[in-house]
């Protein structure tokens, strides 16, 4: 469990994909690493997959896994970690809503602890966070000899997912208000234990 800076008197705790940004990071990020082309062409190989997920005939963290795996399995962690700090400082900070920068910005003032809490990866999203001094709580992708597997470590950072991962790093009571941001039904877990949850775009 993170330990709580006695300063920060209420914590604040942020969807990023949909809330913060106007674009979903996982396909930015492909786009950038692949281009448009063979974004939509990897899709297009995996259209059954992509059915089946939107039938529910698979889940969210296979359907993930297997996206993230046609486009990334086997690729070397420290490159991928260099694309990722290039897509932090050069396309993530062009995609956030002003609006959701400025309400990151009111509790940054007002010394607030931050958490970014989130489905997406620390592989591209890791950068901004440090730059900005977020906490991350993000999906994790196995590593086996310095090359990615294409697998999801542990769980997909989605729905009560959430909820497991935050109340393993903070106890809320340990804070006087807690404030929550989402956009999605998956969100609403963690909205609920927040003071205040608002169920909310940015843009």
């Amino acid at each position: 469990m993170a330990t709580v800076d006695s300063s920060k008197k209420a914590i604040a705790v942020f969807d990023l994909d949909g809330t913060i940004t106007n674009k979903d990071t996982f396909l930015e990020f492909i786009r950038m690493t692949h281009g448009s082309v063979r974004l939509y062409l990897g899709f297009l190989l995996n259209g059954v997959s992509l059915l089946r997920y939107f039938l529910k005939n698979i889940d969210n963290q296979t359907f993930k896994e297997i996206i993230f795996s046609h486009f990334y399995k086997g690729y070397p962690e420290a490159d991928l970690q260099q694309h990722g700090a290039t897509f932090s400082k050069t396309i993530l900070p062009n995609i956030c809503f002003s609006k959701a920068l400025a309400q990151l910005n009111y509790h940054q003032e007002n010394k607030h602890q931050i958490v970014i809490l989130t489905a997406s990866s620390p592989i591209w999203l890791a950068e901004w966070c440090r730059v900005n001094n977020y906490l991350l709580i993000g999906t994790e992708y196995e590593v086996e000899n310095g090359k990615i597997t294409g697998k999801i470590s542990g769980k997909n950072c989605y729905g009560e997912e959430k909820v497991h991962r935050l109340l393993a790093q903070f106890q809320l009571t340990d804070f006087s208000k807690s404030y929550g941001y989402g956009d999605t039904k998956g969100d609403q877990y963690f909205l609920d234990l927040m003071d205040e949850g608002y169920m909310r775009r940015f843009g």
